[in-house]
């Protein structure tokens, strides 16, 4: 339907208005919905890296409660990621295979939000830093991690790998507020490595 979105200036023939603007997007995640639902509150998606892949700058996803087996990746655009019960009764577990949550683009900052969860049971591989969620080096990203529970991940190395079993980020100005660490393992930190931060 046009004008999209719903509200803004009309684009004229092959030319987009200065004018309009996107409306950010609301979508939700149920261990009981379908990557197939329009993921609205009634029909929500059924997995949280899907909902991330349809999501654009400013868009919110909210999950409702349940364990979701998942490792994620965020991508190119800022976001929040916001449980709906809290972090008791919404798990993002990330069954030892991988790392929980990964960043890996430098345009992701402290607009990206992720509360409300328990981020378990990561596993960074040998040789590698952060198990539960990590942000690559290089690029300088930075998140916001709120009133979660981070636990059960681990990374293992020596020497400059095997760092932040629970948390790892390099040239970062992320946020962690009102979050508890237990039980992560890391040759070093392995609660938490803000390397060079």
């Amino acid at each position: 339907n046009r004008p999209n979105p719903d509200g803004s200036n009309p684009d004229i023939g092959a030319f987009e208005s200065d004018l309009a603007t996107r409306s950010t997007i609301t979508r939700y995640v149920s261990e009981d919905g379908s990557d197939t639902n329009d993921g609205s509150v009634n029909s929500p998606y059924g997995s949280i890296q899907f909902a991330i892949e349809k999501s654009l700058g400013g868009d919110t996803i909210f999950v409702f409660p349940g364990t979701y087996y998942k490792n994620l990746a965020f991508g190119y655009y800022n976001l929040a990621l916001i449980s709906l019960a809290g972090r008791d009764s919404t798990i993002i577990d990330g069954i030892n295979n991988d790392r929980v949550i990964t960043i890996e683009n430098s345009n992701i900052d402290t607009t990206t939000i992720i509360q409300g969860f328990t981020i378990q049971n990561g596993f960074s591989g040998s040789w590698s830093n952060g198990g539960g969620v990590y942000l690559a080096p290089g690029v300088n990203a930075s998140v916001k991690i709120s009133n979660c529970l981070i636990q059960n991940n681990t990374c293992q190395g020596s020497g400059t790998n095997g760092f932040g079993g629970g948390f790892y980020s390099n040239n970062s100005s992320s946020v962690i507020e009102n979050t508890i660490f237990t039980n992560n393992s890391g040759s070093e930190g392995g609660a938490v490595c803000l390397a060079y931060d």
